[in-house]
């Protein structure tokens, strides 16, 4: 986890060097409504007291599946009936938890890289015209936004409405692009960082084993 962080570190830092901290928005970008610029979809539960609703055809995300802007792979899968009672979403969305037992939960995001479903715990957040890796970043990034009007009981609950209502710095799609570029390149050059560690290692393995053997 801890090279997730450190190679993701730039990205933040490229954001706001960019664009500002959105926070205060020192740059006056155009402010909009989330609900404006996105279709807002909250995930759904489908019974289980119909056993053939579950099975293992496609993936049922929840909110421990939002791990530092990326889907982990679901522990539990719905049926092809099951799909069929679900709200579903894929590639070119966010998904965001909006209900929690800790605030600080509240407002998980992740990218959305694969067709899957989602529980009534997270909404969908697909831009209609915004770039979506610019908004996954513009929306971690503005946490406390997100958290303004939330009730503070033993359970957080980010409504859709709330949701659709909160009001963000959304700078040029070509600018939001330029980012998306940077985020791609960085996270490319990680990728391949981590395969050459990961065959660094095999190699390591295999001399200690022709040593010992």
């Amino acid at each position: 986890m801890r090279h997730r962080r450190s190679y993701r570190r730039p990205h933040k830092s490229r954001f706001v060097e960019m664009f500002g901290d959105p926070m205060t928005n020192p740059n006056g970008w155009p402010m909009a409504r989330l609900g404006d610029r996105c279709l807002i979809t909250t995930g759904n539960t489908p019974s289980r007291n119909e056993k053939e609703n579950y099975g293992d055809f496609i993936e049922w995300i929840k909110s421990d599946n939002l791990v530092d802007g990326r889907l982990t792979t679901a522990s539990e899968y719905l049926s092809e009936i099951g799909y069929g009672k679900s709200r579903h979403v894929g590639p070119g969305s966010i998904l965001m938890t909006c209900i929690a037992g800790s605030l600080n939960s509240i407002g998980n995001s992740a990218l959305v890289d694969r067709n899957v479903t989602f529980n009534q715990q997270l909404n969908a957040i697909t831009p209609y015209k915004d770039d979506v890796v610019f908004l996954l970043w513009l929306l971690q990034l503005a946490k406390p936004v997100l958290h303004k009007g939330i009730n503070k009981c033993l359970k957080g609950i980010l409504s859709k409405s709330n949701l659709s209502g909160k009001v963000l710095p959304l700078p040029p799609l070509a600018l939001q692009r330029e980012f998306a570029a940077f985020v791609a390149k960085v996270d490319k050059l990680a990728f391949a960082a981590r395969q050459r560690r990961d065959v660094a290692k095999q190699l390591y393995k295999a001399k200690i084993q022709e040593f010992f053997g």
